[in-house]
């Protein structure tokens, strides 16, 4: 899934970027067994895109990809700890990429948003 990410980032297809790296997430989230947890990732990824549309500022698509690939080796390493440091510094990667200015949203068109994602 990660080379499809990668193939994504490299035609600059930024709408099959972040669908992709929502179902990273989904993906991951299915892989842990748990189906009340995969049932959350896949509603939080839903919202988590919404509010990136609205309000995330612009950022390299290869951040989320290399946190992934990243990711993918440690667990592929089995290295419980170091997934975990990996999984930290990618939340707060996330987070910081979405952070708000001073100004706060305004008003924005959530048509006009959304269109952007249309397939």
């Amino acid at each position: 899934h990660v080379e499809e990410e990668e193939a994504a980032r490299k035609r600059n297809s930024t709408n099959e970027s972040i669908r992709l790296s929502g179902e990273f997430h989904i993906l991951m989230a299915e892989l842990s067994g748990n189906a009340v947890y995969a049932r959350y990732v896949n509603e939080i990824v839903s919202r988590c895109s919404l509010i990136l549309a609205l309000y995330g500022r612009p950022h390299s698509s290869e951040c989320a990809v290399s946190e992934h690939r990243e990711i993918v080796a440690g667990l592929r390493a089995r290295d419980e700890k170091h997934v975990l440091h990996l999984l930290e510094h990618h939340l707060e990667a996330v987070t910081a990429r979405a952070l708000l200015t001073a100004d706060g949203p305004g008003v924005r068109d959530i048509r006009k948003i959304l269109d952007r994602y249309g397939t």
